[in-house]
């Protein structure tokens, strides 16, 4: 799960072009490009997003950048507590846990809600520069929790600038942010910082966080550099509708009274990373991280609620069920060294090479108290408790060839090795634990492969192949006690094209497959992870961006994917039909103008259709679809006197917003639909 790889500090937007013979690199120059980890994603269907791509943008949380690839999807909870959902080519992030989100290198994954669970508000916007997003397990440099995809933030670093955000909005919205970067001799300095408040379109409900960041890098050499990074994210939140009825989503769960009030909690994330990279010489350096992490997390969740009638509050009966307050710690650190070379071989042939090693340990401890109505956040019965530790061993090796002028070669693996120790006690009328499952050592050899072929100029031909792997339930015994740690394995194929062939033109398209064992799923009814056997993806992603005239871009992309049970082990009736949840087709569309001076603006338009929320000819209804979804965001803005920015910004201009649930027997949705439309104003400055 852990990952370390070649420039571990600043991580550039371009793709490196075959170096010249006697081209010789500093230290800095090899972190800004990082030629040998983008060399690896060329042959891949992935997306780099540079600062520009990503800045000045209006985020529920930074997850929605991801919306800008192809073949990623994004389903709000609308909740600070839980982490919105993220599919990439149909496999679920956040709750699910398929996709890995890494800042700087380092795992923001945790256990802290559920199985790998990651929540991207800790991170700044304003301190991104990049953002890599991998479709599948493509690459070497990632382990557990990547099949479905990573997203890789990588942050500034060094600069000599400053930047602030104020953004304030409809529900008494505040959102401030800034960055400073300051470079002074061999030190160099970053500090961010955002805050931001809410009381959301719902009542009852508030949202708050605080983040806050800062970096020293020091050259201590030409050739030895080191760096220190240090990061605090606090969330509060007071969310009394966390689920309501579609017929009156405004009003929550709360009576009024001040008592039933029961959903909120905070989240409190400390983080410390040391980096240090070596250039042993012109072509050569050594890489090494160290990590620790302490996060703790509180969470209280009213279920037990049943509408009684149109425009209604709900109805709360006596008893707890469904009713409590989640009550988490995780401790986890990371280490890892890497060599990394670049070289010519066969007489002028490109190599590359980079080889490392990773460990990571992880604690989680969960506890969970019955919460009473009328008594709104105060412990009543201790119900549960789980503690789980896990181990994580990895080698990899990847390898870039130039194997003739137009042909690229890309080979790699990775080895992990997981174990660890699961104890889980149950307390009700009759207690029972702790149990103590001891799991067996998982090890599992993953390889990759890609080709880069460039027949003519602008025209890149590529195709790849890679598996990755997760393991599901680790904060549930069922999956301890019943499938012992079973490994869920990924193989996924793409073959794509892409092409700038006039100045003002690039696109391209690539088509993947991806047949996956062992499939865990979480059954949108009964609430009960499930796994649903041997599943396949398929799919066709497309895009393309027009340069019409200086200042201007038009972008557009569209997916298209399929995916369907193959074999489920529990119920046949399943094989071939269609999973749930995930959208058939996705599309995106973006105008933007943005001048160095006066009017600009940007319209970003998104649209998922064809969503199966049932597909069980067991119940009834047997097919039930969702809602096709779709979101218009604006900005108009103004550049003024060189370091101003005012902007008007909307979301969400036509309301959409679905009811992704399945109705209950009485036609009522339990559901968290999108924000409402929104209006913001904001002003940037910068220095």
């Amino acid at each position: 799960m852990s990952i370390f790889r070649l420039s571990i500090f600043i991580f550039g937007a371009e793709v490196l072009k075959a170096q010249e013979e006697d081209e010789k690199y500093t230290l800095q120059e090899i972190e800004v490009k990082s030629f040998i980890r983008r060399e690896e994603l060329q042959s891949t269907g992935s997306t780099v997003l540079d600062n520009k791509d990503v800045a000045d943008r209006n985020y529920i949380s930074p997850l929605y950048m991801l919306r800008q690839a192809p073949g990623v999807a994004v389903r709000e909870i609308n909740e600070q507590g839980v982490a919105s959902m993220v599919y990439i080519r149909g496999f679920n992030g956040g709750h699910g846990g398929e996709v890995g989100f890494y800042f700087d290198g380092i795992p923001l994954n945790d256990s802290g809600h559920a199985d790998n669970y990651s929540d991207t508000t800790i991170l700044i916007p304003l301190e991104i520069e990049t953002v890599e997003i991998l479709k599948g397990p493509v690459s070497a440099l990632y382990g557990r929790g990547n099949a479905a995809g990573t997203a890789a933030f990588q942050g500034i670093k060094r600069g000599d600038f400053t930047r602030l955000l104020l953004r304030l909005g409809d529900y008494k919205t505040i959102d401030f942010s800034a960055i400073i970067a300051k470079d002074i001799g061999k030190l160099h300095h970053v500090y961010a910082f955002q805050g931001y408040n809410t009381d959301t379109w719902r009542e009852n409900t508030n949202w708050k966080r605080l983040n806050l960041s800062t970096r020293w890098t020091y050259d201590v050499t030409d050739s030895l550099e080191l760096s220190l990074n240090l990061r605090a994210a606090f969330a509060k939140w007071d969310s009394a509708n966390q689920a309501f009825s579609w017929l009156n989503p405004k009003i929550g769960n709360d009576d009024h009274s001040g008592q039933g009030n029961m959903t909120g909690g905070h989240r409190d994330r400390l983080d410390a990373r040391l980096f240090a990279n070596y250039l042993i010489n012109s072509n050569t350096q050594l890489s090494y991280y160290f990590f620790a992490t302490t996060l703790k997390n509180n969470m209280a969740e009213l279920y037990n609620k049943t509408p009684y009638g149109p425009n209604s509050n709900w109805v709360f009966g006596d008893d707890t069920t469904g009713n409590e307050d989640l009550v988490g710690k995780r401790e986890a650190y990371g280490t890892g060294l890497s060599y990394n070379q670049k070289s010519l071989v066969l007489g002028n042939r490109d190599f590359s090479i980079t080889a490392g090693v990773d460990y990571l340990w992880e604690k989680q401890k969960n506890d969970r108290y019955s919460l009473h109505w009328g008594y709104g956040n105060q412990h009543f019965e201790h119900f549960e408790d789980i503690e789980f530790k896990l181990n994580t061993l990895s080698f990899y090796a990847k390898t870039n060839l130039q194997i003739l002028d137009k042909l690229k070669l890309r080979l790699g693996g990775r080895y992990d090795s997981m174990w660890g120790d699961f104890v889980y006690g149950f307390y009700n009328e009759e207690p029972i634990g702790p149990i103590h499952y001891k799991s067996r050592t998982l090890s599992i050899f993953s390889p990759k492969a890609g080709l880069l072929f460039t027949p003519i100029d602008n025209v890149e031909i590529f195709t790849s192949y890679g598996r990755g792997f997760n393991i599901p339930g680790l904060t549930n015994s069922r999956f301890y006690s019943l499938h012992q740690l079973k490994l869920t394995v990924r193989d996924q194929y793409e073959l794509g094209l892409r092409s700038s062939p006039l100045e003002w033109l690039d696109f391209g398209l690539t088509l993947y497959l991806a047949d996956t064992s062992n499939d865990v799923y979480r059954d949108l009814i009964t609430r009960e992870y499930v796994n649903g056997g041997a599943t396949r993806r398929k799919g066709l992603e497309t895009y393309a961006k027009f340069y019409p005239v200086k200042d201007l871009t038009i972008s557009a992309n569209y997916t298209f994917q399929d995916v369907r049970y193959r074999k489920n082990p529990q119920n046949s009736y399943l094989n071939g039909l269609r999973y749930t949840q995930i959208p058939r087709h996705l599309f995106s569309a973006e105008i933007a103008y943005e001048p160095p001076e006066g009017f600009g603006g940007r319209a970003s338009f998104y649209w998922n259709a064809d969503i199966l929320l049932q597909n069980d000819p067991t119940r009834t209804p047997s097919v039930y679809k969702g809602e096709d979804f779709g979101t218009l965001d604006l900005q108009l803005s103004y550049r003024f006197l060189e370091k101003y920015k005012a902007s008007l910004e909307v979301l969400n201009l036509l309301n959409y917003r679905p009811k992704p649930g399945v109705p209950n027997t009485d036609g009522y949705f339990a559901y968290r639909p999108a924000n409402p439309i929104t209006a913001f104003l904001a002003l940037e400055m910068n220095f």
